[in-house]
């Protein structure tokens, strides 16, 4: 500024000499007098002086205010004090941070208005203001989660102070509340959480109170992605590395994979890779995919290959062979054919090969998805009578009762006017197994000739 103002004056002095020159020459007989053109740099150079100088001086001026400003924070007039940290924080003012920091953590009174303002100015001043919060008490955190949500307009670091107490703050009433306030955020929230997913993990504290929830005693990562989960679609450029976690070994790609399937279209494709790889991580992209639903239309063919895939997750042994439903991993893929597919007329023959395996999974997992597709479905009817009615021995071998009952509240929802499907129903009605048995009366509910 000073420079720059120095400069301003040596321009101004050259140029005013210059037009004194100019002066003396027009007193001069015409033959002497130097060329117009001499004059019009004289005047040039005047205004340029002029500017310079103009504008060194605005920016020195800024210079002394905020400099008052800071001096003002020591003011023993807690409404100047105030007043002082707003100012610096709209300014951005980079000088006042050190003594807003402290301002920050020791005064009571004006704390609040400084970390606001040290959001504002954001830089480096971030790290040092979250040091200062996990210092402070729970009250004030709390507080202070509210004041830079509310702040207008945002703060550039907000979402950084905001995600950092989302993610790492041991309290779960200021944890809880970071994570609610990043939903207004929006996509300004998605860097600083793919930060946190590219950092070390490192497991919270348990707190004092015992009986804290598990989820709260998870590790930072899974926080991270409890929080994009939440965004839904906002949180659509972090698919790249949600699709690098789901493919590796590790139970929170369970997570990462609700994470994509919390996004919906967009994710499609790179859920539609990784199941084509046919790993064992594969059926998580079945499953993200199912819970997408008919938006995921788009990845059937590879849910088509995948079902009809007798290799299809198997590999090295891995934390997914335990997992709920792992009996065969195709299942979850003709589950997600029942909730993607319904509009494809190549789906049905898919589920109705996986109604004939030998699997009681997948006949299950057929049964339970020909019943999500109704009447279109209706090609089905006859495979899932015999299942009802155990008169096939290729449908009736390794049958469990869960299947038949599936099979029964299929034939309700795809042929309710059948009475072929009907006379299958009422005899399933005398089922040693109270399960068929009721979701064969509830299926015969369904009957217009009943209803009438």
């Amino acid at each position: 500024m000073v420079l720059a103002l120095v400069l301003g004056l040596v321009l101004l002095g050259g140029a005013v000499s210059l037009r004194r020159a100019r002066s003396r020459s027009r007193q001069e007989p015409a033959s002497h007098r130097g060329p117009r053109r001499g004059r019009v740099t004289t005047s040039v150079a005047l205004v340029v002086a002029v500017l310079t100088v103009v504008a060194a001086g605005v920016a020195s001026w800024d210079v002394v205010v905020q400099t008052w400003y800071i001096l003002t924070l020591d003011s023993v007039d807690r409404s100047r004090r105030l007043e002082a940290a707003r100012k610096l924080g709209e300014a951005g003012c980079l000088r006042a941070a050190p003594r807003l920091l402290r301002l920050a953590e020791e005064d009571a009174a004006c704390g609040m208005e400084a970390t606001v303002a040290l959001v504002r100015i954001g830089s480096t001043a971030v790290r040092e203001l979250i040091e200062v919060l996990e210092r402070k008490d729970p009250d004030f955190r709390v507080q202070a989660v509210e004041a830079i949500a509310a702040a207008a307009p945002p703060p550039v670091a907000g979402a950084s102070v905001l995600v950092e107490l989302a993610v790492r703050d041991a309290e779960e009433r200021v944890s809880g509340l970071a994570m609610g306030k990043l939903r207004g955020l929006g996509r300004a929230a998605v860097p600083h959480l793919l930060e946190v997913l590219k950092s070390p993990d490192t497991k919270l504290p348990a707190g004092r109170d015992p009986l804290w929830s598990l989820e709260k005693r998870a590790s930072f990562h899974s926080q991270a992605l409890r929080a994009l989960e939440m965004l839904g679609t906002d949180a659509e450029p972090a698919i790249p590395l949600l699709a690098e976690w789901l493919q590796r070994d590790d139970p929170l790609g369970l997570e990462a994979a609700s994470v994509l399937a919390s996004i919906g279209e967009a994710a499609v494709p790179a859920l539609a890779q990784i199941l084509g790889s046919g790993r064992p991580v594969a059926r998580l992209a079945a499953v993200a995919l199912g819970k997408i639903g008919p938006e995921a239309g788009a990845a059937v063919p590879a849910l088509i290959r995948a079902a009809r895939d007798p290799d299809f997750g198997k590999g090295r042994k891995t934390w997914l062979h335990n997992a709920p439903g792992s009996c065969d991993p195709r299942s979850h893929v003709v589950i997600a054919l029942g909730k993607v597919g319904a509009q494809s007329d190549q789906v049905v023959p898919a589920l109705i090969d996986a109604l004939r395996s030998d699997q009681s999974c997948l006949r299950e997992a057929a049964a339970g998805a020909l019943g999500e597709i109704g009447p279109s479905a209706r090609d089905a009817v006859p495979d899932l009578v015999a299942l009802v009615e155990g008169s096939r021995a290729d449908l009736n071998r390794h049958s469990h009762p869960d299947a038949r009952a599936l099979a029964a509240a299929a034939l309700g929802r795809i042929a309710p006017g059948s009475a072929v499907a009907a006379a299958a129903l009422v005899r399933a009605l005398s089922s040693p197994d109270k399960y068929v048995r009721s979701a064969a009366l509830e299926a015969l509910a369904q009957c217009p000739c009943l209803r009438a």
